[in-house]
């Protein structure tokens, strides 16, 4: 999913895609220390998604508070 897809979703779409990563993440992890999948690739993918979500929270939450000010 692209950034700017992210920017355009309400803060409750992106906590369920925030879940949705991390189920992810635990799934490739799973995977990888099993010896199940060798596409170790996809953790730091899935990492990045979660870290680029978190950040689009973060920074809805501040322009929420700065409009409340």
């Amino acid at each position: 999913m692209e950034l700017s897809e992210l920017k355009n979703m309400s803060v409750t779409e992106l906590s369920k895609e925030l879940l949705k990563g991390r189920k992810e993440l635990l799934k490739y992890k799973i995977g990888v220390k099993t010896k199940q999948k060798k596409e170790i690739h996809l953790l730091r993918r899935a990492k990045k998604h979660i870290a680029h979500i978190q950040m689009v929270i973060h920074e809805k939450r501040l322009a929420e508070k700065g409009k409340n000010t």
